[in-house]
């Protein structure tokens, strides 16, 4: 799969032409880092995205996960680079790790919204009897 190709997105069901994302988001090797900290912007400020596109983001970033090399242009051709295929890796996993965060967080407060509203406890918390001995007094001549 050719790295500077745009990310594609399928419609819903898989059914149906091929859709253009017309940002070409993640689409330039040498711009990978900064879409993904763009992305990751997205989900903290929980930007509306269409359900589509985050399907083709998510595909596209998974493929950027596991390249080892990427073709870098430079004004004397191109090269394969191992270091920059790592970098863009590295900054796709981070997004992908805090799209898992951000989802466990939603199904964790859907789960206690749903408890509250059902009349049952949201948090669990053990009321655990405490004794504590009374102070003995101290033997020796410090404690005189």
């Amino acid at each position: 799969m050719d790295e500077n190709e745009q990310t594609s997105i399928t419609p819903a069901g898989g059914q149906g032409e091929e859709v253009r994302d017309p940002t070409e988001l993640l689409s330039d090797v040498t711009r990978v880092a900064s879409d993904c900290k763009m992305i990751g912007r997205a989900i903290r400020e929980e930007w509306d995205v269409p359900m589509d596109r985050r399907k083709g983001v998510i595909n596209r970033m998974l493929r950027i996960v596991d390249k080892e090399t990427v073709q870098i242009p430079t004004k004397d051709g191109t090269f394969d680079s191992e270091y920059h295929a790592d970098g863009n890796s590295i900054a796709a996993a981070k997004v992908l790790h805090a799209m898992v965060g951000t989802n466990q967080a939603d199904r964790h407060l859907a789960d206690k919204n749903a408890r509250l509203d059902s009349g049952k406890a949201t948090e669990n918390v053990g009321v655990v009897k405490l004794s504590v001995p009374p102070p003995r007094a101290l033997d020796g001549p410090e404690g005189e």
